[in-house]
């Protein structure tokens, strides 16, 4: 099976919390790849004509989560790209078997204090951080959604105390190796 799959994953999802290192690493792999990079908020973003905090505020999670999925699945015939999801992605079952059929999955993870650290700058930024004691807001969130992320991903890769170049080189070994397995 993982042989006439690989033929569609030549393509890379970038999966985990918020503050992970998702746009980062997906950029420098991209590069490293020379293929192209897609951060599916950013498109969210242009197409919309909104930030993602406007859209959550005006309309709410849930349709913030419609227009994600919508992004998602446009990327079905593109090949030769790294997309960095959004932390919430893996919430609808629909998107954890869209991403498992055509992507090779590699969840970032990081410790809730460095993500705290990381995203500290921009709370304001981040709507589900909104309220509450931050720290305990992150742990919550990434304690609820850890099995839909265990069961996305094709590998895992732990960002604290690494640069994006090291993660991106981590990932293009796995996926060489994966690809490897395949054929």
């Amino acid at each position: 099976m993982k042989e006439k799959l690989f033929g569609k994953k030549r393509k890379i999802a970038l999966i985990g919390f918020m503050g992970t290192g998702k746009t980062t690493v997906g950029k420098a792999l991209a590069r490293n790849l020379n293929w192209d990079f897609v951060d599916l908020d950013l498109e969210i973003e242009r197409r919309g004509h909104m930030k993602i905090r406007t859209v959550f505020r005006k309309f709410g999670e849930k349709y913030f989560r419609r227009k994600e999925s919508r992004e998602l699945f446009r990327l079905k015939n593109k090949k030769n790209i790294v997309v960095s999801c959004g932390g919430g992605i893996i919430l609808d079952e629909k998107n954890r078997r869209f991403l498992k059929r055509n992507f090779f999955v590699v969840l970032l993870s990081a410790s809730s204090k460095e993500i705290l650290k990381r995203v500290s700058k921009e709370k304001k930024k981040r709507p589900l951080l909104g309220n509450g004691n931050p720290l305990l807001v992150i742990k919550s969130i990434i304690s609820s959604r850890r099995d839909f992320y265990n069961e996305t991903k094709d590998l895992e890769v732990r960002t604290t105390k690494k640069k994006p170049k090291e993660i991106a080189k981590e990932i293009m070994i796995n996926f060489r190796s994966f690809a490897s397995a395949c054929n």
